[in-house]
């Protein structure tokens, strides 16, 4: 029984021409590979705003949006699989990961992307320290987009650190480290007195790196040496993370040994959101201090790891 229809008469016999032409085809085969190509409804397609940006490609020349996209298809299939470790995952913290993305053709504005992937709103824009070259600031999500549609080995990504987040709720006592607040036990008590979101001098535990004298007196610009008083807070255990450890949460029978300081105003504890970055988030915690002659419970604050890629520590 004859076909209900070639692939030459749904897309031109040209296009025939055309694919023997680029995939170096004989007629058969690019009659076969169109049929399969055009049946298969998870190829990529292309609106016209995206092919007009697309199509000023080199590796565009000589092509429409169908046998691009049957580029990319073959151009996937011969890449070997990469790590998971390689693509953009969006962490597990509140905010979702950003990255620059440096603005060259065919994307050499932030209205292109906006208008090639129908964004609500123009992507930020910032330059480098030369002033030379602009990047457009972009969602994983969008990333991984634009890496769909153009090679991913023509594109320039960067990671945009972003500060460590502090939401603390003015109506429950979220977020707390190793506190699930949605409990009925751990609802929030007006008279419990909870450190608010612009509360200052607030005691903060530090462990690791933070708790160097020099670290922290170059990062914070400080006149005089830090104080440090020995603490330990409960709740929390360190995990690794490369050569680091990393504060998360922990059970009630967990504690970490560490120091209190007392950050004195916005701008030092802005300077040590920035520092620590958007892989960790500030939370409520509560510190035991080991004063000389007895031991006091401070609420305080502090950095919690909130990615997924820690391992317990040895």
């Amino acid at each position: 029984m004859a076909a209900c229809g070639s692939a030459s008469d749904e897309y031109g016999a040209a296009n025939v021409h055309r694919w023997m032409v680029l995939f170096n085809f004989t007629y058969e085969q690019a009659e076969r590979a169109l049929h399969s190509h055009l049946r298969n409804f998870s190829r990529a397609t292309f609106t016209d705003e995206q092919w007009s940006i697309i199509s000023e490609k080199p590796d565009a020349r000589g092509h429409d949006k169908e046998s691009y996209s049957y580029y990319l298809t073959l151009a996937k299939s011969k890449k070997p699989a990469s790590k998971a470790t390689d693509t953009p995952q969006e962490k597990t913290c509140k905010k979702p990961q950003k990255y620059l993305f440096k603005l060259e053709a065919p994307l050499d504005t932030a209205e292109k992307i906006r208008d090639a992937f129908h964004l609500a709103e123009i992507p930020p824009t910032t330059v480098d320290i030369t002033g030379e070259h602009t990047f457009a600031i972009v969602l994983a999500s969008v990333r991984t987009v634009i890496e769909e549609l153009l090679h991913p080995a023509e594109l320039t990504f960067a990671s945009l650190k972003e500060p460590a987040e502090k939401e603390l709720s003015a109506v429950s006592i979220a977020p707390t480290l190793g506190v699930d607040a949605t409990m009925p036990q751990h609802r929030f008590d007006a008279a419990s007195q909870e450190l608010s979101r612009d509360e200052y001098p607030v005691p903060y535990f530090f462990y690791g790196t933070l708790a160097e004298p020099a670290k922290l007196t170059s990062l914070l610009a400080l006149t005089e040496s830090p104080t440090f008083v020995p603490t330990k807070i409960m709740r929390g255990k360190l995990k690794s993370w490369g050569k680091y450890r990393a504060l998360v949460d922990g059970s009630e029978r967990d504690e970490v040994q560490g120091w209190m300081y007392l950050v004195a105003c916005k701008e030092h504890e802005d300077a040590l959101r920035s520092y620590e970055g958007d892989t960790y988030e500030v939370v409520r915690c509560e510190l035991v201090v080991e004063r000389p002659d007895r031991k006091e419970l401070v609420k305080g604050l502090t950095f919690r790891f909130c990615e997924d890629e820690a391992v317990p520590s040895a």
